[in-house]
């Protein structure tokens, strides 16, 4: 089913561009859409993709319009492209070192996608590239223009990134602060208790226990333990180096808000 939104790339080149880097560019901006859409939307990647509506003539313009499966009947009334161009957009403001918000979650993978999709203009000192997205209506919602020298910065950026990614999360985390996002009434259930430590992730994470007595201390045994801040002992379990699981293993110190 098409989403009638679309992604416009331009790339105005000074000189031949390898058909090698052109691929990589596309792939990029592919795998990119499809990682999108598998964590966006919750699609497995098989049921969503880019394709290729448009080549028209003026250096390399290229028109991507999104296909998902029928398990979104509504897609056609969202402008999922427009979303995704406007992500892309604010990630790659980020690593020109414009002054943007770093983006909350930023994965490896992602940055190398972002490498490949510049390496065409990085590599051409005269070229340029644009970024455009079209909504259902008809109307350019995103647009976004860079040139060879910020196409540079952000694979210098990238490459700059993905070196600090390399550290690893998984193992042993101390003295960490944590507070709740969501909490079950039970000692014995932890299923739903979720917690954020934002010096490791800004998103919720599932929380478990060491022993039932740290939830006891941590949760049961405080007036208002989601006004509370807690200085911890974590054991990070990860995903492909996404954090999914904090293990408490020690408690040092709790404090509230106004302390």
């Amino acid at each position: 089913m098409p989403d009638e939104s679309k992604l416009v790339l331009t790339i105005k080149n000074s000189r031949p561009v390898d058909v090698r880097d052109l691929a990589e560019c596309m792939l990029g901006v592919s795998n990119e859409y499809q990682r999108y859409v598998e964590k966006e939307l919750g699609l497995p990647p098989v049921d969503a993709g880019l394709y290729v509506k448009d080549v028209r003539s003026g250096s390399i313009i290229t028109e991507l319009v999104g296909l998902t499966s029928s398990l979104l009947p509504y897609m056609e009334d969202i402008n999922t492209l427009v979303a995704f161009g406007g992500g892309l957009v604010v990630l790659l403001n980020w690593l020109a070192g414009n002054k943007v918000d770093r983006p909350a979650v930023i994965e490896k993978k992602t940055l190398e996608n972002i490498m490949d999709i510049v390496d065409p203009i990085a590599k051409d000192a005269k070229g340029s590239f644009r970024i455009d997205t079209v909504n259902v209506n008809g109307e350019i919602s995103v647009h976004y223009h860079f040139h060879s020298p910020e196409a540079n910065t952000i694979q210098n950026n990238a490459r700059r990134e993905i070196e600090i990614l390399k550290v690893p999360l998984v193992g042993v985390r101390n003295k960490v602060l944590l507070h709740w996002d969501q909490a079950k009434n039970q000692t014995s259930n932890t299923v739903g208790d979720k917690a954020i430590i934002e010096s490791i992730s800004p998103k919720p994470i599932r929380v478990t226990f060491e022993n039932e007595e740290l939830k006891k201390k941590m949760l049961f045994e405080r007036p208002y333990p989601f006004q509370d801040y807690f200085l911890v002992d974590v054991f990070v379990e990860t995903v492909e180096d996404v954090p999914k699981m904090y293990k408490i293993i020690d408690v040092h110190e709790i404090f509230t808000d106004n302390e």
